[in-house]
């Protein structure tokens, strides 16, 4: 009886949800290039519960979302099909948490205009098709949010924790949660806030202590690599302004967030800071790092879309007469803008995987593994039950490219298989690491020499190349 009176109360976002279900399902059987970080993910989830002996394992990586995909491999189930209704689950839960959110501190039409936005931000919607850790992380941040609006303050620390294990920097808000609290000079609920973040964290950095004799070392070689990756610091580095740029090329409908952040601090209330906290916190840390990768923008685009819908309320409210039709008709704009946006540029990013790639990934799906294999590109682990040896991590410099480099000189009767490509970036020296340039010449010639290469395909500017031991 109550889901009724919800559904009957909240009818309007309700077709607007239904919306979002149907253009995921309409999309979804389109195709979907495996991207690298989705086939690290899935390769570490069958290396988890493989116990080592398929897969491979990044110990820089949160290891929630490898953990779910692996416990799907093992029962048996399609880890794509499975990780996309994932996906799917949890966007269409940080939707209605959002909208749950934003009612809590302004007003429905705000919610209803937030939630469209966010729906189809370009990034978020995007995202929900493949198998990465943000959609997922801001599902966890979003229910915390909700649940410390609650009061539930242990289970709010416990969910950052979640969301801290799914995605590192989710962890950022755990700040905001105490700055509210600290304001209000609530120390116990602080306290409740840190324990429950502290009492769901803990077995993992116990874990984490016993295998690496440092319970900090995933988290320290993890800010060491997004320091030094040459991909998002050097390949596709960007100004310092790019997630201002991102926020509104994403979705024009995010200017409004101008006039709502305009209007909140005009009408400011220090019960409703913490929305702006969750949106200036992680955006801070972000625009920071030097790396600044599109994929960031998820984990502060829902508090953005919250701005840009007060924005919208605002400016609606500034129409004296007919509000009732003007919020009908600005809601209808705004969802038909929103969809169209987020498909445009889903259509736009996606496209069919080039032969030469495809033949390359799929090279191990039918061998009969029974010596290593070494491979400068984590996807192929995902379409074979192998073991995969990692050639390009954690970063590939002239220490990594060395170290491979002396290991096939003393070892190659070991090895089965060696596979290289240039296009995932897995062996791409800094153009100023000569050392590095000069090892990876030898492993190629020493390749060339001692292996017999069984695929060498090029696909414009990249190659992709299989050597197998004679």
């Amino acid at each position: 009886m109550k889901l009724m009176q919800y559904l009957q109360k909240n009818r309007l976002f309700f077709v607007l949800l239904f919306v979002v279900l149907l253009i995921h399902l309409i999309l979804m059987f389109s195709f979907r290039e495996i991207w690298w970080d989705s086939g690290v993910y899935a390769a570490m989830g069958k290396y988890l519960f493989s116990a080592g002996s398929a897969g491979l394992w990044e110990h820089i990586r949160p290891p929630l979302l490898p953990a779910v995909l692996g416990f799907i491999w093992i029962l048996g189930f399609d880890i794509i099909v499975c990780g996309m209704i994932l996906e799917l689950l949890c966007s269409l839960g940080a939707i209605i948490l959002l909208y749950e959110i934003t009612k809590h501190y302004f007003k429905e039409k705000t919610a209803l205009f937030a939630s469209a936005i966010f729906a189809f931000s370009s990034i978020f919607f995007y995202l929900s098709f493949h198998l990465y850790t943000e959609v997922p992380a801001i599902f966890l941040v979003l229910l915390a949010v909700y649940l410390f609006i609650l009061k539930k303050y242990y289970w709010s620390g416990a969910i950052i924790a979640l969301a801290f294990l799914a995605k590192f920097p989710a962890g950022l808000f755990l700040i905001p949660l105490l700055i509210v609290l600290i304001i209000d000079k609530d120390l116990k609920s602080s306290a409740k806030v840190l324990a429950g973040f502290a009492i769901l964290l803990a077995p993992v950095l116990v874990a984490y202590q016993i295998i690496y004799s440092n319970a900090l070392l995933p988290f320290i070689d993890a800010r060491h690599a997004i320091l030094n990756v040459l991909g998002c610091n050097v390949l596709r580095f960007k100004p310092w302004w790019h997630y201002i740029y991102l926020i509104i090329s994403e979705n024009a409908l995010n200017l409004f967030a101008i006039i709502g952040i305009i209007g909140f601090f005009r009408r400011f209330n220090k019960s409703k800071l913490l929305p702006l906290l969750c949106l200036a916190v992680p955006l801070i840390y972000f625009t920071q790092l030097h790396c600044r990768d599109a994929r960031y923008l998820v984990l502060f685009i829902p508090f953005v879309a919250m701005f840009s819908g007060l924005g919208l309320t605002y400016f609606m409210d500034s129409f004296q007469k007919q509000k009732k039709q003007i919020f009908t008709l600005m809601l209808l704009l705004v969802l038909g803008f929103s969809v169209f946006n987020g498909a445009q540029f889903f259509t736009s990013q996606e496209s069919a995987l080039n032969p030469s790639a495809e033949t390359y990934y799929l090279f191990l799906e039918d061998k009969e593994i029974s010596k290593e294999v070494w491979s400068s590109n984590p996807i192929v682990a995902f379409f074979t039950d192998a073991r995969i040896e990692k050639i390009y991590y954690p970063v590939y410099n002239a220490e990594v490219a060395a170290d491979f480099h002396n290991y096939l000189k003393k070892n190659a009767e070991k090895i089965q298989y060696v596979l290289l490509d240039n296009c995932g970036g897995g062996i791409i020296c800094a153009e100023d690491d000569k050392t590095c340039q000069e090892e990876h010449k030898k492993t190629q010639t020493l390749l060339d020499n001692r292996f017999k290469k069984v695929l060498d395909e090029k696909h414009g500017r990249c190659f992709y190349k299989v050597y197998e031991n004679n």
